[in-house]
């Protein structure tokens, strides 16, 4: 992912509704779903001649997800953890001012234990998710025995 000067950065700007008409539904759901950066490269690639590439790479919430430990998540995964990424971000930040304006010792340890218990929540996701792709990976190995 490159870094755009400002002129280039106007121009992909400028270019972006023109690269979105080029894309299918389907396509178009996926590229919203991308980080600014990674819209940036496809819409200057599209601006520079190159053949419109379909979006692809991680999502906001797959790269989101991998800070948090869980890599490749399904999409079982994935659906379950969409709203919560939303509500994540916004507790963290109420905690951090409330922590900075009241200075309260007992609020602190409230917030601390809550955010404690997200980081094992996530923990708690990221094995889930290993048992879905395990799962699924038995499926598939009962369905080839019984074609065989």
């Amino acid at each position: 992912m490159a870094k755009y000067t400002m002129k280039e950065q106007f121009k992909i700007g400028a270019n972006e509704s023109k690269y979105v008409k080029t894309l299918s539904p389907e396509e178009k759901q996926r590229f919203k779903s991308l980080s600014r950066d990674a819209k940036d490269d496809l819409i200057y690639r599209f601006m520079n001649g190159e053949a419109p590439a379909a979006p692809t790479g991680e999502t906001k919430i797959e790269s989101w997800l991998a800070n948090k430990g869980i890599h490749n998540p399904t999409k079982v995964t994935i659906d379950a953890i969409h709203p919560l990424v939303t509500d994540s971000k916004l507790n963290s930040f109420t905690n951090n001012w409330a922590a900075m304006t009241t200075l309260s010792i007992d609020k602190q340890a409230i917030m601390n234990s809550n955010l404690l218990q997200q980081k094992q929540n996530y923990t708690i996701i990221a094995q889930n998710d290993e048992i879905i792709k395990q799962n699924n990976e038995i499926i598939h190995l009962l369905r080839e025995i019984a074609q065989k």
